[in-house]
């Protein structure tokens, strides 16, 4: 919870349980309720004999019912602010996703992920960019494969082939080194 305003009430969700901090009540109080054990309830707001304004929880169901007094307030307006935000704690705490929830969302989404995926697949496939038949390869240069065979033989233009150095020599027929 955050102080800001010492004198405001305020409510919180911690796991399970709320806790209210009243210190704008006529006796501050805090209290706290287990909200999965506790069943369904509510919070009113009576007005005694003595012009007092109590903050009350009920629950009960069929015949039974338990009211408990949480708090006193002088005016009702501040009793009422207590109540409200009682009120919108539990209802964000409501809109919030569970842990299953969030299982799930994320198990939808890599499913629809997946079958978009396959989609896909099949429609490259359908329109024959892909070639199941085929290996997936990388493209080959055809420049390289239409170029003439080497020339075997102790020719000058024989490329490839191996000369000792003074068949070299005897080729340039100057016997001088080239440098």
């Amino acid at each position: 919870m955050t102080f800001c305003n010492a004198n405001k009430p305020k409510a919180q969700l911690s796991g399970n349980n709320l806790v209210l901090s009243l210190p704008d009540a006529m006796t501050p109080v805090v209290w706290m309720i287990d909200t999965k054990t506790s069943g369904s309830f509510f919070v009113r707001i009576e007005e005694d004999a003595n012009g007092l304004f109590i903050l009350q929880k009920i629950e009960g169901t069929g015949k039974e019912i338990k009211i408990e007094d949480i708090a006193y307030y002088k005016n009702k307006y501040s009793a009422t602010q207590a109540m409200n935000k009682i009120g919108r704690v539990l209802d964000s705490a409501d809109r919030q996703p569970s842990a299953k929830g969030k299982i799930f969302a994320t198990v939808l989404i890599t499913t629809i992920f997946l079958v978009l995926l396959a989609l896909a697949g099949l429609y490259a496939l359908g329109k024959g960019w892909i070639n199941p038949g085929q290996p997936l390869t990388a493209p080959q240069n055809t420049a390289q494969q239409s170029a003439p065979p080497p020339v075997i033989g102790n020719t000058p233009d024989a490329v490839g082939v191996p000369l000792s150095a003074d068949e070299y020599m005897n080729q340039n027929n100057s016997g001088a080194l080239p440098f």
